[in-house]
């Protein structure tokens, strides 16, 4: 189950309701979904998603010209502020920061 949900948010990581949206598809509980991907990978389903994506950011950041708004959206956040915020908090940079260092 894990690793199909592995799958399903590393290709659908630009969806805004991703865990909710992969529990009605396969038909789990997402507190059950919750329970086993903490147990199976040690992050909560919500910590690997937001590592996914920032992940994703950073690569749009290094190779893209998009704006921060743009590559925030695109990874699944409207809320830029909060990108800014969850990008700052996670590699100690802003995502501009991030992309000046990137073309170094």
């Amino acid at each position: 189950i894990i690793r199909e949900a592995i799958r399903y948010f590393g290709a659908h990581y630009d969806d805004k309701a991703l865990l909710r949206n992969f529990c009605e598809k396969f038909h789990y509980d997402s507190a059950y979904i919750s329970r086993r991907f903490k147990q199976e990978t040690g992050l909560t389903a919500s910590e690997y998603i937001k590592k996914i994506r920032i992940e994703k950011a950073c690569n749009l950041l290094a190779g893209s010209k998009h704006t921060v708004r743009e590559i925030s959206q695109l990874v699944g956040y409207d809320d830029l502020a909060y990108f800014n915020q969850l990008f700052h908090k996670t590699l100690g940079m802003t995502p501009s920061e991030y992309r000046k260092q990137s073309k170094m």
